[in-house]
């Protein structure tokens, strides 16, 4: 529901709209842990077994909600996506989390090394939890609504089949479709052989992904980030490629917000306790500066961490007293505040 304003207010429901959020799709990723049983060469998160098994705790996870239900308010189309580490290394936290953001009234998807599809037993636990939600008229998360099902991605690239025992994704994944045991035993509708149900749900990702080229984190190592941004952008960046107000936020478990490009650059602007849209317009100003400032221009997305550090320690204090009106959670006091910009 957007929020409801009388006539007094519909110029502050406009300012919105000229403000270049209503009407947008924006991503949260929820990085519910850190911790994963590969230590893949390429990982933008530098997740792995080292890291702690911990997951994002209730507490933080009603704080992201507060955060959704906010850009809802404002008419946003906001998408849920659950990652890692891997999500599904403990299958009760897993679902604990899933279930929860399932009642948030938004589109959910996830991102899995498909670790699980080895053993039947983790298989029956995957599909345990996952299988009463996947929208059972095929529609995937892409398809503005609310609750317009899961989507369910597995990554396949050099680097996650070096580690994972099944290697055949495709063929694993036609086994499990043609176990009208295990599919009747979670009520699963048994798929036409043309066209399963579920294949709409699920995204096999290979070819020029961005886990393959991921920069930042332990993947600057292995990039091939050079050779694509020549292929692909003419100015070095993909965040001057992409110009644009809105960005995925991910969150850490511990409510820390650490990437918005999907390619590992830090933007370590705020936390969950912070206005998500005040964090986007902090983004938005170090985008700006980085685009007017031709010294930027030594910097690229093959080493972005340290031209937002560079930036952040020259600006960040300066931009947040400048922003920080619109740092509420209050929404009478936020409309305010933009109409007073």
């Amino acid at each position: 529901m957007c929020y409801n304003i009388d006539m007094e207010k519909e110029n502050k429901q406009s300012d919105i709209n000229i403000y270049g959020l209503s009407g947008n799709y924006m991503q949260i990723e929820l990085l519910i842990t850190r911790y994963c049983t590969y230590n893949c060469e390429h990982c933008m998160y530098d997740c792995g077994t080292h890291e702690s098994k911990e997951y994002m705790s209730d507490e933080i996870l009603a704080k992201v909600k507060k955060q959704v239900d906010f850009l809802k308010q404002i008419n946003m189309h906001v998408c849920v996506n659950l990652i890692g580490g891997e999500p599904t290394i403990n299958f009760d936290k897993f679902s604990h989390i899933f279930k929860e953001v399932e009642t948030w009234n938004t589109p959910v998807s996830m991102t899995t090394n498909g670790w699980w599809l080895s053993s039947r037993k983790n298989i029956e636990r995957f599909f345990e939890t996952v299988a009463p939600y996947v929208n059972k008229d095929g529609k995937s998360h892409w398809e503005y609504g609310d609750n317009s099902g899961l989507t369910i991605r597995i990554s396949v690239d050099p680097f996650h089949d070096k580690k994972r025992k099944t290697k055949d994704i495709q063929e694993a994944l036609n086994n499990i479709f043609s176990d009208y045991d295990l599919l009747l035993k979670y009520n699963v509708p048994i798929p036409y052989p043309t066209d399963p149900w579920l294949w709409k749900q699920i995204n096999i990702i290979d070819g020029e992904d961005r886990y393959y080229i991921a920069p930042n984190g332990r993947g600057k190592n292995v990039s091939n980030i050079k050779e694509w941004m020549n292929k692909y952008s003419k100015d070095g960046n993909f965040c001057m490629y992409n110009f644009n107000r809105i960005e995925n936020i991910h969150y850490e478990p511990d409510g820390h917000i650490t990437d918005t490009c999907g390619f590992g650059s830090m933007y370590d602007f705020g936390t969950v306790d912070d206005n998500v849209v005040y964090i986007l317009e902090l983004i938005w100003q170090y985008k700006k500066d980085r685009w007017q400032n031709k010294d930027n221009q030594k910097f690229g997305c093959w080493n972005c961490r340290e031209m937002v550090q560079e930036w952040k320690n020259r600006n960040f204090e300066k931009y947040k007293q400048h922003f920080s009106s619109l740092n509420t959670m209050d929404m009478e006091k936020w409309l305010v505040s933009i109409t007073e910009r």
